[in-house]
């Protein structure tokens, strides 16, 4: 944002001076008053000076909204009488302004209305609800800067009141038929009611966002559930695997030794033959007792050194929690006792 731009932007307070003769007599009241110029998206500021003995009003009015501009002159040219009324041309202003922005409240309201009426039994996906979520934060800043916007003008509203309600004082021979009073109370009400109405927008956002908020996180939390519902089905799938893998290689090294031993000796136990009357004869080695007394005592080994070296892989992958370490010296701790 350019200097320029924050110039513009800038927003004064609200005063007023009583002026006084050399004999302390009130002769005029001036002041200056600020207010958000919504078409030009700057701040626009009216200076005034009311002559209370001269009965007359002057106006300096920096960046006015045109459609206050026409209404001035409409006035001025059709009622002469009513445009000198005090404090009409403030009323034009405030009146004006208090209804753009409760127009722009109520616009926000009708937005929020269609994000109400969307049926929340559907089943959307995260990513459209976070879409969601960000036009309601933006809808949420609408509803928070229009209605600050209004309650300045609620603000000036009571200004200009006290300033007219000084002025009638003031003018001890000026009477007025309370009409620029009664406008201004009916303006009044109108933005007590509409910021009332930007508050209860702000909370229903609130909850709207929350709604999506949660409506996200159990679509994560069922995404979850699937998720850990899959993973046990692979952890019983590879439970069931590593059990095939063990009894495959329970198997292998049960024949192993003997497949070794009979290969490093090439011994031949049994002989086929023929006898004298030419039948098949079957024969044994008388060495075959070697087979079993190298072979049994060689797989018992092989099965040993296994077991021990599967003992060893489970205590040294074994993790131990702070936790099991505090509960293993309590119980170390009790024992010595």
């Amino acid at each position: 944002m350019t200097s320029d731009s924050v110039a513009k932007s800038l927003k004064f307070g609200n005063s007023s001076f009583t002026i006084s003769t050399s004999d302390g007599q009130d002769a005029s009241i001036t002041g200056l008053y600020t207010y958000w110029n919504q078409s030009r998206s700057e701040s626009a500021y009216v200076w005034f000076f009311h002559d209370i003995n001269a009965k007359t009003s002057t106006y300096i009015m920096h960046e006015c909204v045109p459609e206050v501009k026409e209404l001035i002159i409409s006035s001025s040219r059709n009622l002469l009488q009513t445009i000198h009324r005090p404090c009409l041309i403030d009323t034009f202003v405030v009146e004006h302004m208090a209804y753009v922005w409760m127009k722009l409240i109520a616009q926000d309201g009708y937005t929020l209305a269609n994000f109400e009426d969307m049926p929340i039994a559907s089943r959307r996906t995260n990513e459209e609800m976070v879409t969601m979520v960000e036009q309601l934060h933006s809808l949420a800043r609408s509803v928070h800067v229009n209605s600050a916007h209004l309650v300045d003008i609620h603000v000036c509203l009571q200004f200009i009141t006290g300033i007219n309600t000084k002025y009638l004082e003031l003018s001890s021979n000026y009477k007025d038929d309370h009409s620029v009073a009664d406008s201004l109370t009916f303006v009044s009400s109108c933005t007590d009611t509409w910021t009332r109405w930007a508050t209860n927008f702000a909370e229903r956002i609130h909850i709207r966002i929350n709604l999506f908020f949660n409506l996200t996180t159990q679509n994560d939390s069922r995404t979850n559930i699937d998720i850990a519902n899959l993973t046990a089905k692979i952890a019983v799938e590879t439970q069931r695997d590593s059990s095939s893998m063990i009894t495959m290689a329970s198997v292998t090294m049960f024949f192993l030794p003997g497949t070794f031993v009979s290969a490093l000796f090439s011994m031949v136990f049994f002989n086929s033959g023929f006898d004298s009357l030419g039948r098949p004869v079957l024969s044994v080695a008388p060495q075959w007792w070697y087979f079993p007394a190298i072979t049994i005592p060689l797989t018992v080994l092989v099965f040993c050194i296994w077991v021990l070296w599967q003992r060893w892989r489970n205590s040294s992958t074994n993790v131990i929690l702070p936790s099991q370490v505090s509960i293993i010296e309590k119980n170390v701790d009790y024992h010595s006792s």
